[in-house]
């Protein structure tokens, strides 16, 4: 579908006029040097009721509900975008804290841009496809850069959105981004306190790897193999 889209040169904001293909539905491209033509897509007339998967769902009937999860990613400049980052990490802080207590906005800022200057695919927000920014991953990919390890600075989804699998595509773009930078792990810390952070971690292979001390208690390092 991703595809698709970008042979028919609609931007990810607006892949759901795609739709979606039921199951061993076929497209067919014509391709001729550098160009691309889609001739049809998602035909599935070869399928009867019984073994359509569609005919048994609904749920591809309506874009706006088939999509509410098929979020992209989006960089989001903290030069230009300060207030919204920072809105995000207040967010987090108060998850994690309870408050805003201890909470100094211009560090975190000011690292963020460095983050971005460094690599401007270290910040970015889920998008859903009405718009909505529903979540935010910050990482430093100068940190750890001599033992192998790439850093995840921040991981946060708006809690209505929270058990809709948007977290773990947070840790894919990590992911994604430090092998692309040939590192071995990825790391963050979490609190010890914070037991659902730390089963939703343990769940995608992070483990303790080590312990510091945060502005409320003890932070466990966790460690992702790459």
């Amino acid at each position: 579908r991703a595809l698709l889209a970008d042979i028919l040169g609609i931007p990810s904001a607006e892949i759901n006029s795609v739709g979606h293909g039921d199951n061993t539905a076929v497209s067919l491209l014509e391709v001729e040097g550098d160009r691309i033509e889609v001739v049809y897509k998602n035909d599935a007339d070869h399928l009867d009721a019984a073994l359509s998967t569609f005919s048994r769902q609904d749920w591809w009937r309506d874009p706006a509900k088939a999509d509410a999860n098929n979020v992209r990613f989006a960089r989001l400049d903290p030069e230009t975008e300060g207030e919204r980052y920072l809105d995000f990490y207040r967010k987090s802080w108060i998850a994690v804290h309870g408050s805003l207590a201890g909470f100094q906005p211009e560090p975190y800022l000011i690292n963020a841009r460095r983050h971005a200057r460094a690599d401007p695919d270290a910040l970015v927000t889920i998008v859903r496809p009405d718009g909505e920014i529903v979540g935010i991953t910050e990482l430093d990919t100068e940190r750890g850069r001599e033992s192998g390890t790439g850093w995840i600075c921040l991981c946060f989804v708006e809690e209505a959105c929270r058990r809709s699998l948007l977290g773990v595509q947070l840790i894919g773009h990590a992911v994604s981004l430090f092998r692309r930078l040939g590192r071995r792990a990825v790391q963050l810390t979490v609190y010890e306190g914070n037991v659902g952070a730390i089963r939703f971690y343990e769940a995608y292979e992070f483990h303790p790897v080590g312990e510091s001390e945060g502005v409320s208690g003890k932070l466990l390092v966790m460690e992702k193999e790459l």
